[in-house]
């Protein structure tokens, strides 16, 4: 459920106690390496690759777009 925490009512009890239930990350949990690829010139890294008609705008829109939004829209 959530750490230090087996049940609702558990997790509830560690909010209403103010308890700081942080912990690491196990590295076996999120495998890093599969969202990154280690070659930085791979295709999906330059944002002058945007795929406007994949997100049903035109190509006129998506220069328009600000590019940090782009990378929003392919990232999400």
């Amino acid at each position: 459920m959530a750490p230090g925490a087996n049940s609702p009512s558990g997790l509830w009890q560690n909010i209403v106690e103010q308890r700081d239930v942080q912990q690491k990350m196990p590295a076996d949990r999120l495998k890093v390496d599969s969202f990154f690829h280690p070659e930085p010139t791979h295709k999906g890294t330059d944002i002058g690759n945007f795929d406007a008609g994949f997100f049903g705008i035109s190509g006129k829109e998506a220069e328009a777009m600000d590019p940090q939004q782009r990378l929003l829209l392919e990232v999400v």
